[in-house]
């Protein structure tokens, strides 16, 4: 598939460029991850959808480890959409429900911004439909 090959192909420019200036292209490598998984949660392929957010989740998070303020968002976005994937893949409760919590816990530390109140939503709505 032609989107998905661009979407690897620009993945790898960002491993590249991200190994010479981790600041300037990590949080895009991980955007174009999330992109990706998004992508693969579209075509119901949900175990590369979430090897994809994994690996988002590990660079969002070693990003707000040295930058919290700007990235905590983003972990717990990347948090609610591998909650959301394991939902819509209805395999695993216990670690979706896990990741929902998790958000919403990160969520409770950042600012209350339109973007942190729909997350917070996110995180509710993905709770809820499991119960």
């Amino acid at each position: 598939m032609l989107v998905e090959k661009e979407y690897e192909e620009v993945l790898v420019i960002y491993e590249i460029l991200s190994e010479e200036n981790p600041k300037m292209y990590l949080p895009d490598m991980a955007a174009i991850l999330n992109n990706l998984a998004h992508f693969y949660t579209q075509l119901y392929e949900y175990q590369k959808a979430i090897k994809k957010s994994e690996e988002a989740l590990k660079i969002y998070r070693k990003l707000a480890d040295e930058n919290p303020k700007s990235y905590l968002l983003f972990v717990a976005k990347t948090l609610n959409n591998l909650s959301r994937i394991y939902l819509y893949k209805n395999s695993d409760r216990e670690l979706s429900l896990k990741y929902a919590n998790e958000a919403l816990e990160i969520l409770g530390k950042c600012d209350n911004t339109p973007f942190v109140r729909n997350e917070l939503h996110n995180s509710e709505w993905n709770i809820k439909d499991w119960n």
